[in-house]
């Protein structure tokens, strides 16, 4: 595969390319709502990540939004776009399998600010990160 670098705001600007779970959606502490999703990657709009292959979409799976302090957002990483997605997880009654795994972070840890974080994960296990 070849190493393809993702703009960030491309994504958070199209639903069809970042959806969150229900469960983080609705969370009991700090629920990723929509007004939250937007607060949260603002902070992203500027960053990419790199992936060795090629990523449609983005499923928010784990959240907590809570500027200014110490946020973040685990995602999968997935090949399928949302229409196959949908139709693949109602086929297995779950979802299918991932490609890769993403992690943003971002707010302040201590008061000091932190340079939005991105951090993959692929499924060899290496890594990259923007930091």
């Amino acid at each position: 595969m070849t190493v393809r670098q993702y703009r960030m705001i491309d994504f958070v600007t199209n639903d069809l390319m970042l959806q969150v779970s229900p469960n983080a959606r609705h969370a009991d502490l700090y629920p990723f709502t929509h007004a939250g999703q937007d607060s949260f990657f603002q902070q992203f709009f500027r960053e990419s990540f790199m992936f060795d292959g090629i990523v449609n979409l983005m499923y928010i799976h784990t959240a907590k939004e809570n500027l200014p302090r110490a946020s973040y957002a685990q995602a999968w990483l997935f090949t399928q776009n949302i229409d196959e997605f949908e139709t693949e997880w109602n086929a297995r009654g779950g979802p299918p399998d991932h490609i890769g795994d993403i992690l943003f972070e971002c707010g302040a840890i201590g008061g000091e600010p932190m340079k939005p974080r991105i951090t993959v994960t692929n499924p060899d296990g290496s890594r990259w990160s923007n930091t």
